[in-house]
């Protein structure tokens, strides 16, 4: 006896589901980069079940780099406190400012 019309179509039925179960890996990554890697990977060795889950993984994971961003708030120059403090004691000695003004600035930038 040989295969009927409904036997073939049950025989089908049943293999249809089970073939892209097998290449649920393939079809997942089938637009990444590495897509043909992927394929070759679940054809060959997916019959074993850790080549199976290789190739989900591999094609289940990101193959773009993470984008870092630096969140650098202090984009001022640091404030020479030395420098600060001998152009003061210039202006004093040239007599620009009085020394209460003087004292004032070196309060500021040795407390700021």
């Amino acid at each position: 006896m040989g295969l009927g019309g409904p036997e073939l179509i049950i025989i089908l039925i049943a293999i249809i589901p089970a073939i892209c179960l097998y290449f649920l890996p393939a079809i997942i990554g089938r637009h990444k980069s590495n897509a043909t890697n992927i394929f070759l990977v679940n054809l060959f060795l997916g019959w074993t079940f850790v080549g199976w889950v290789v190739a989900l993984i591999w094609a289940l994971s990101s193959t773009n780099p993470p984008i870092v961003y630096y969140n650098n708030t202090n984009t001022a120059k640091p404030i020479d406190k030395t420098g600060e403090l001998f152009k003061f004691k210039e202006l004093l000695d040239a007599g620009a400012i009085t020394q209460e003004e003087f004292d004032k600035e070196k309060g500021r930038i040795l407390n700021g």
